[in-house]
């Protein structure tokens, strides 16, 4: 794909792509996948990393070592897709995430958000052999998006919001669900907008 955002790489020829953090969920979606489709096809895993250093981000190493271990297992053409996204590139977009995810404005939102626009977008350094896995140096029970606090703050907001009570009904639980699936897939849908029409 291209766009002015940026880019070596795309989806170009892989029928299925998979936002792709490395961690487990992310894992058994991509071996389903692998189990389902025909052995030819290609899947494409798609990590995308914020901020000046994306090689350092913790998902960007685990994606790695994910792929890695996909391809212990199966010998289907696994296609890792790099997507960096720097702070200028983040700012030009906010206003338009912003707009896709209303009425949510949370910080995890725009991450969330974020993270699934750049990645349907499928622009990125594409890598096919895994690297030799590296542990993160940083800590992974915080997943702060670019512009939030330090991690000590946030373990401070977690704490509070733990207290209160969050008491909901099933309905209650899978409206918000549908709500926010929707809004997401607003942002996916948005990064690659349906081609012009012409009338004769």
């Amino acid at each position: 794909g291209g766009g002015g955002d940026g880019g070596d790489g795309g989806c170009g020829g892989a029928a299925v792509g998979i936002l792709f953090s490395g961690g487990i969920d992310s894992m058994v979606l991509a071996r389903l996948a692998d189990l389902e489709l025909p052995p030819g096809q290609p899947i494409d895993l798609l990590t995308v990393a914020f901020g000046a250093s994306p090689d350092e981000a913790p998902d960007r190493l685990t994606a790695r070592n994910g792929l890695s271990e996909l391809s212990s297992l199966s010998a289907r053409r696994w296609r890792l897709v790099e997507v960096d996204v720097s702070f200028p590139m983040l700012q030009r977009r906010r206003e338009q995430l912003e707009a896709l995810l209303a009425p949510a404005r949370t910080v995890m939102d725009l991450n969330i958000g974020a993270a699934l626009w750049f990645a349907a977008r499928g622009v990125g350094r594409l890598c096919e052999r895994a690297p030799p896995p590296r542990a993160s140096r940083h800590c992974r029970y915080a997943d702060e998006p670019p512009g939030a606090s330090g991690g000590r703050g946030c373990g401070r907001r977690d704490r509070r919001r733990r207290r209160q009570p969050a008491v909901r009904s099933e309905d209650e639980i899978g409206a918000l669900r549908a709500e926010r699936a929707a809004r997401r897939q607003r942002a996916a849908a948005n990064a690659h907008p349906p081609p012009a029409t012409t009338t004769a």
